[in-house]
């Protein structure tokens, strides 16, 4: 399940070329839960968790997840949180871009970072902006990005 048509399309397309025929892709949002999507003994999120209602979306897995099921919530460092010296200076410039509220609220319902549509006729300025501040740190264009991962498993019984 995700808000976002592409991530469900890529999701699709991911499986397909791993040869997975047992998964269903439904868009929508933890709002949407318990729904009718049925019982799992898996529930699994990643990058995710923290945008959602926490109590809702736990109140409404403890019916969804069965007796001898479980949840594995998966977050990782990324750019939303940035480390180093250019993913503060992305992050900066990413300020000086005025958003409207309508674009802010989306931004923040996706896990990924939609800036094309959000930046309309700003995209190109943006770029520039964004290319001028990180050969400013290093020239060759190379950017390591460091990974955390975090993962809380809960089991049922």
């Amino acid at each position: 399940m995700d808000p976002e048509p592409e991530m469900l399309a890529e999701a699709a397309r991911q499986a397909h070329a791993a040869h997975v025929a047992n998964a269903t892709w439904v868009q929508g949002n933890s709002a949407d839960l318990p729904g009718e999507f049925g019982r799992f003994r898996l529930v699994t999120m990643g990058r995710s968790f923290h945008w959602m209602d926490r109590e809702q979306i736990l109140t409404a897995l403890d019916r969804m997840v069965d007796e001898d099921g479980g949840l594995v919530i998966a977050n990782d460092s990324c750019l939303v949180r940035p480390t180093t010296t250019w993913q503060r200076a992305i992050e900066d410039i990413q300020r000086r871009f005025s958003w409207t509220l309508e674009q802010a609220i989306g931004y923040l319902y996706s896990t990924s970072l939609p800036l094309r549509q959000l930046l309309g006729d700003q995209r190109t300025d943006f770029e520039k902006a964004i290319t001028s501040a990180l050969l400013a740190i290093d020239p060759n264009g190379q950017f390591a990005e460091p990974v955390t991962l975090e993962v809380f498993a809960a089991t049922r019984g």
